[in-house]
């Protein structure tokens, strides 16, 4: 038993310490908590029932968030929770978001971070499915109506970014700055 409530289900502990950072990282917890009821998603742009798997895992974790914190009515009393419908999920989020490829085995080790970034890609290609855009569809950030709003999903407003890289001359002192998104 982990603490503060999380249990490991055999070889997931890469899942168990990333699941457990990241209830405790206030910005989540509080985007997740601040989501509609799973009833009401995709209500407001007519796709009730659609819901993609990058969603379902968000839903999934909102649920054990919740619990973890004892916001969906029940007292937390510290027993451990058994987050299996993440653990179900884990095989599928390889072919979630931009990372398509990576193959989660249930039962072996992997890595945390791997984890942490595929959970996050899956979540955020969820949020963009849900809002109405496809970031597989070909040229589809030209046909956005505002520049740069697949930046404005709650997992890229806490974990996404720009790293500028900067070179100076040392003759005149001009600085040439390159930003990559992250």
């Amino acid at each position: 038993v982990s603490p503060k409530g999380f249990v490991n289900l055999g070889n997931t502990c890469f899942l168990n310490s990333t699941l457990q950072c990241l209830a405790y990282l206030p910005p989540m917890c509080q985007s997740l908590m601040a989501m509609p009821e799973a009833h009401d998603i995709g209500k407001n742009n007519g796709k009730a029932g659609k819901t993609s798997q990058g969603k379902k895992v968000t839903l999934m974790l909102r649920s054990l968030f919740r619990q973890v914190h004892g916001a969906n009515g029940s007292n937390f009393t510290g027993h451990a929770l058994a987050p299996k419908s993440i653990v179900r999920a884990v095989p599928s989020l390889g072919s979630v978001g931009r990372r398509n490829g990576y193959k989660f085995r249930p039962g072996r080790q992997e890595d945390a971070h791997e984890f942490l970034v595929h959970l996050l890609d899956a979540m955020n290609d969820g949020e963009l499915k849900e809002s109405g855009m496809n970031p597989h569809a070909s040229g589809w950030r030209d046909r956005m109506p505002i520049a740069r709003l697949d930046e404005t999903t709650f997992v890229h407003r806490i974990f996404g970014g720009y790293l500028r890289s900067q070179v100076r001359c040392t003759s005149c002192g001009y600085c040439s700055n390159t930003y990559d998104p992250f």
